[in-house]
C-alpha cells in the first residue's frame, strides 16, 4: 500500500455492541486455551485449525490443537445447520454420520484442486484480543493437509459472509481489515465498535466493500482505474463494475482480459524501451506471460503501477 489502508466491511444493519475486539494473526482455542497463529481469509467461510495428529502438515511453531485435550470441544452431526452449510461438494458423505456425530469435510482451495484441508467439523471456545470469549464456534479440525498453500500457519479464519464464517457466527455487524504499509508491521482486523475510521487515525485511507447480488457472500471493491507511472491507462469505463473481488487468500491480482491487455502493453513497452526482452515464464495455471530478466536496480527503476479505488489507492 502507498499509505496504510482500511477496508470497511458492513455485514448487516443489526449492530451488536457485544462484539468489539480485534485480532491480528493469533487467538486461542479450547479449554485450557491454546494460542494459535492463523491467516485471515476473506474469500472463504470455513474457520479451521490443524489438529493432532496431522497428515501432510508443515508444522507451525506452536503445538497442534488436540480435541481430546480440550474440555470445551464439541461435535456436530451431519444434520446440523453448520454441516449443511458446507455444501454437498465438501461433505464426505460416506464418512458423515449422526451416530456418533461426525461431519467430515474436504475443503478445496484454488483452481487446481490439489490444495485442500480435510477433517471433522466441531465446536469450540475461541478467545480473541484482550479476552473476548466466544463459545460453541463451529470450526474445522483438520487432520489432513494437501498442497503448499498453508505453510507454517496453524489454520485459516474464514471471514466471508457465509453461514460458517467467523463474522456470521459472531454476529459482528461490521469489521475492518487494516492493512499496514510496512511489511514488518502486523495488520489487524477490527470488529464491532472498533471498526470505525477516525479522523485522528493519521495517514490512513479506506475503501468500502460492496455487495454483488449475484454472489452476495463475497466482498467486492470499486476499482476506478489504473495508472502506470504518471499516466492513467485508457481502460473503458465500466470494465471493473462489481467485478473486483477482495480475497486475502489469493496470491495474484487478476484482471479482465480487456483491462489486462492495456496494462500488459504499457508494462511491455516500458520494459522494451529500457533494453530488456519480455519472456514467457511458464504455463500451467499461472500463465505468466509478461516476465523479463533484469537486475534489482532495473526493477526498482520501473514506474509504479497504481490501482485507484473508491477513496484509496495502492
Amino acid at each position: 500500500m502507498t499509505t496504510p489502508g482500511l477496508l470497511n466491511f458492513t455485514v448487516n444493519k443489526n449492530y451488536s455492541p457485544k462484539v468489539a475486539y480485534f485480532f491480528s494473526k493469533q487467538f486461542s482455542i479450547g479449554e485450557p486455551p491454546l494460542l494459535v497463529s492463523a491467516e485471515a481469509d476473506t474469500g472463504n467461510d470455513l474457520v479451521w485449525v490443524k489438529c493432532s495428529p496431522c497428515n501432510g502438515c508443515d508444522l507451525p511453531p506452536s503445538p497442534l490443537y488436540d480435541q481430546a485435550q480440550s474440555s470445551s470441544s464439541g461435535e456436530l452431526p451431519c444434520s446440523s445447520r453448520l454441516c449443511k452449510a458446507l455444501g454437498s461438494r465438501r461433505v464426505i458423505s460416506d464418512q458423515c454420520t449422526d451416530d456418533p456425530p461426525l461431519c467430515s469435510y474436504r475443503y478445496v482451495y484454488g483452481l487446481s484442486g490439489d490444495h485442500y484441508t480435510q477433517g471433522v467439523l466441531g465446536t469450540e471456545t475461541f478467545t480473541f484480543g484482550d479476552g473476548y470469549v466466544a463459545n460453541n464456534v463451529g470450526f474445522g479440525c483438520s487432520d489432513t493437509i494437501s498442497g503448499s498453500h498453508f505453510g507454517g500457519t496453524a489454520g485459516l479464519v474464514g471471514l466471508r459472509r457465509g453461514t460458517l464464517s467467523l463474522v456470521s457466527q459472531l454476529g459482528a455487524s461490521r469489521f475492518a481489515y487494516c492493512l499496514a504499509a510496512e511489511p514488518n508491521v502486523e495488520s489487524t482486523i477490527l470488529f464491532g465498535s472498533l471498526a470505525a475510521l477516525h479522523t485522528s487515525a493519521g495517514d490512513v485511507s479506506s475503501t468500502p466493500l460492496v455487495k454483488n447480488p449475484r454472489r452476495y457472500t463475497l466482498y467486492y471493491i470499486n476499482l476506478l482505474g489504473i495508472s502506470f507511472g504518471e499516466s492513467r491507462l485508457l481502460i473503458e469505463d465500466g470494465t471493473f463494475a462489481t467485478n473486483i473481488i477482495f480475497d486475502s487468500g489469493t496470491t495474484y491480482t487478476f484482471l479482465k482480459v480487456a483491462a489486462y491487455q492495456v496494462v500488459r502493453q504499457a508494462v511491455t513497452s516500458e520494459i522494451q524501451s529500457a533494453g530488456y526482452e519480455v519472456v514467457s515464464a511458464g504455463g500451467g495455471n499461472n500463465k505468466l506471460d509478461t516476465c523479463f530478466e533484469a537486475n534489482q536496480q532495473a526493477v526498482e527503476q520501473m514506474p509504479p503501477l497504481v490501482l485507484h479505488f473508491d477513496g484509496a489507492r495502492t
